[in-house]
């Protein structure tokens, strides 16, 4: 072994390795790339979500489209009406309580979090 012994960098390696490195940074800064890439080198931070506070919200969105649900039962009026037939044939009903319960829900969250994108299924329109 050679303790001692000096190391000799070959210099057309040494400028190929820079020039390839200086290739992938402009290549990372083109824009090309997805956003969590660009942010690295841009040094902006991504939104956060507290996952306790997105958590607890969630709880008080089902709770208030209960309340919702409770209070078109009471007042006896469902209004029922058919999204369709299912696969099987089906008769596929929603109420005003269904609509109601949703659209509290689903505002509820996105006032909340208004950087989030809440996805609705199906095609239930907002009640007002």
């Amino acid at each position: 072994m050679n303790f001692g012994g000096t190391i000799r960098l070959n210099p057309v390696g040494v400028f190929v390795s820079f020039l390839m490195i200086v290739l992938f940074l402009l290549y990372l800064r083109s824009g090309k790339q997805p956003d969590e890439v660009k942010y690295v080198f841009q040094k902006k931070s991504l939104d956060k979500v507290n996952l306790k506070k997105l958590l607890i919200a969630a709880i008080q969105a089902a709770e208030n489209g209960g309340k919702e649900v409770i209070k078109v039962y009471l007042n006896g009026n469902l209004n029922e009406k058919s999204k369709g037939k299912t696969l099987e044939g089906a008769n596929d009903p929603v109420t005003d309580a269904d609509m109601k319960s949703h659209c509290a829900m689903y505002y509820s969250l996105v006032d909340q979090f208004p950087n989030i994108h809440v996805r609705m299924f199906g095609s239930i329109k907002p009640v007002t």
